[in-house]
């Protein structure tokens, strides 16, 4: 009997050191995929990021899984250099990532089907009276810690 409470005890210490570690683990991960994210954006382009957000989870559709976003907020100088964020998303980003993308930013608040189980807003103040864009990435990865309940 009481070497069945110790098994027991030692499984629940077990069990709770992983869900504890599996969260900070997971927003390392995370932490490092939008550096390298940030990174390849300032090697390959001479868009300033203004802002940026980025989050892990369940972020979008039904059951369980792990989902990594990250995204900058940039100022366009002219609609003519949309091209050169197409070609950054496809030619550069879309090579680390699994969805590399961008879109117009209106406003402070990120709406993409991406995201849907989160609110996601940037801090800096967005106007409809400049062109702003939302560079993102959207992926997953292999060495997530599943013991981790933001993916539940």
């Amino acid at each position: 009997m009481k070497r069945q409470k110790w098994i027991i005890l030692i499984i629940a210490a077990v069990l709770l050191t992983s869900v504890l570690t599996g969260c900070s683990w997971n927003q390392n991960l995370l932490n490092g995929m939008h550096s390298k994210f940030e990174r390849l954006i300032r090697q390959n382009s001479d868009f300033k990021i203004l802002d940026s957000v980025k989050e892990y989870g369940k972020l979008n559709g039904n059951g369980n899984g792990f989902d990594y976003f990250g995204a900058v907020l940039i100022e366009l100088d002219s609609p003519e250099q949309e091209s050169e964020l197409k070609t950054l998303c496809e030619s550069v980003l879309g090579q680390h990532y699994f969805i590399a993308d961008y879109f117009r930013q209106t406003g402070q608040l990120i709406e993409t089907r991406h995201v849907q189980h989160v609110r996601l807003e940037y801090k800096y103040n967005v106007t409809e009276d400049k062109l702003f864009y939302t560079i993102f990435f959207f992926t997953n990865s292999k060495f997530t810690n599943w013991f981790d309940v933001k993916g539940h």
